[in-house]
């Protein structure tokens, strides 16, 4: 084989590795919907994260595997898993990556995103603590003055650690949260 012949073939190997790298890291499950990624998992439950949060995807990005694996349901097994992927892709460009690591399911994805403070949205419920005012205004139910108070109340008082704290804070009327109770998880 002449240096000519050697030296094309190297050239269409390494165009063809990098058209393969482009698509691989490219791929996911995610779908852009309004500042916020819904991602359809495993099992099809309705997963809404803020995959704009550059401060969580630096913390995935630096997480040690010690670390992933005391987050629960996660396990050293998976905790291995994402930083191997996260070592051959050299970083998370995205949340919904995480999909595809070696046994990923829809449980541990939801475990990840509650522990990045990212998820949003699960099966239809809104998280009280991550969501925006324009979020919390678009549920039915909750007024714009409602909606102000929540934010609020979490910038004064930290994150609720259940739903029901919106009538102990006095956020609303029991009527009222018996109305929006069931559209909320923390």
């Amino acid at each position: 084989m002449s240096k000519k012949s050697v030296f094309i073939f190297i050239t269409f190997a390494v165009l063809i590795l990098f058209v393969c790298l482009f698509f691989m890291l490219d791929f996911s499950f995610a779908v852009e919907s309004q500042g916020a990624v819904l991602v359809t998992g495993v099992n099809e439950s309705k997963i809404e994260i803020d995959d704009n949060s550059d401060y969580a995807l630096e913390k995935l990005n630096s997480i040690t595997v010690s670390q992933l694996a005391g987050i629960n349901k996660i396990g050293r097994e998976t905790a291995n898993n994402i930083v191997i992927y996260r070592e051959d892709n050299q970083r998370f460009h995205s949340f919904a990556e995480l999909y595809n690591v070696l046994d990923m399911t829809d449980e541990k994805y939801e475990a990840l995103a509650k522990h990045f403070d990212i998820l949003t949205e699960y099966n239809g419920k809104i998280n009280l603590n991550t969501a925006s005012h324009s979020t919390l205004c678009d549920i039915e139910g909750v007024s714009g003055e409602l909606a102000r108070y929540i934010v609020e109340y979490r910038i004064m008082y930290g994150e609720f650690e259940r739903v029901d704290e919106l009538i102990k804070s006095g956020t609303v009327s029991q009527d009222d949260y018996d109305r929006i109770k069931d559209k909320f998880f923390v």
